[in-house]
């Protein structure tokens, strides 16, 4: 499970750094979740991407972002698509990634912040696809293979 945890920690460390050379990708979530993020303060700061692997997503004390229930005390939680689990086979204990597609949110519905009255946002591309590209990047390094 520690394998399984930094796999997907240095995932993220790494998505959206300023230098990141993958097209379209620099200082999308890295800059944002920067303690002293350049971005902290815009009014107009897109939700970052990880944003996909399931909500809420917390940026220590500052900031939560969750998505618009529709008022009242809604759950503001969505299950990662993305379950992460170890199988002991004979003597070998094996990382087991099983991605369930599903909607990040009911039809309609959008993200936002918490403590900050920023407009709502409907979920991007770059969000829906963050659990496929993760993925992605497992199987381009030979570290996961699928099955069916």
């Amino acid at each position: 499970m520690t394998v399984l945890g930094a796999w997907l920690i240095a995932f993220r460390r790494r998505y959206g750094f300023a230098g990141d050379p993958r097209p379209g990708l620099a200082g999308r979530d890295y800059d944002w979740a920067a303690p002293q993020g350049r971005m902290r303060h815009n009014p107009n700061r897109q939700i970052p991407d990880r944003a996909g692997f399931g909500l809420p997503v917390h940026f220590g004390t500052q900031e939560t972002v969750m998505w618009d229930s529709g008022g009242g005390s809604g759950d503001a939680r969505r299950a990662s698509p993305l379950l992460l689990h170890v199988a002991k086979i004979g003597s070998l204990y094996v990382p087991v990634l099983t991605h369930l597609p599903s909607k990040l949110l009911p039809d309609g519905k959008a993200l936002k912040f918490k403590y900050r009255p920023f407009k709502l946002q409907r979920p991007t591309p770059q969000q829906l696809g963050i659990v496929d590209h993760f993925l992605d990047d497992l199987a381009g390094k030979n570290k996961i293979v699928e099955v069916s």
